[in-house]
């Protein structure tokens, strides 16, 4: 909706925003007594209902002015990339994000194999504790 060139979108975009354009409290008691008149007062699809509602303002302007922020010119290119690549955009964004994930995993793994080692660790550092002296010297180590 953000790039495509619609015949009603600033109505659309107006419908979205038309709730917040009254006071909360109206817009939920309107919302409450449609709400009792299809049984869904009190159940969890209510609740999911509302919240999604209220949320899907901000969700709508948010991504549409992130996605209209993208110059056409990036997107050009793009498309220019994939077709080198005999790919689609979707399938690079695809692939771009599967590393990532690939890349969180890995350091999932380190972690888990870091506090693996700490648990079976003793940790015993026999009687020698480090003394004042010995940890405040007054020279500067760590500064430039």
């Amino acid at each position: 909706m953000a790039k495509a060139r619609l015949r009603w979108r600033a109505a659309i975009l107006l419908v979205f925003l038309l709730p917040q354009a009254f006071p909360n409290l109206p817009v939920y008691i309107n919302i409450a007594r449609v709400f009792f008149g299809f049984d869904l007062n009190g159940t969890v699809l209510g609740v999911v209902l509302v919240h999604a509602a209220h949320g899907l303002v901000y969700s709508i302007w948010i991504a549409t002015a992130a996605f209209s922020a993208i110059d056409d010119d990036l997107v050009e290119e793009v498309g220019v990339l994939g077709a080198r690549k005999r790919t689609s955009g979707d399938e690079m964004v695809r692939g771009f994000l599967t590393r990532m994930v690939e890349q969180e995993q890995s350091r999932d793994d380190a972690r888990e194999a870091l506090l693996k080692l700490i648990d079976e660790s003793d940790g015993d550092m026999g009687d020698w504790r480090p003394s004042r002296a010995e940890t405040y010297s007054g020279d500067r180590r760590f500064d430039p």
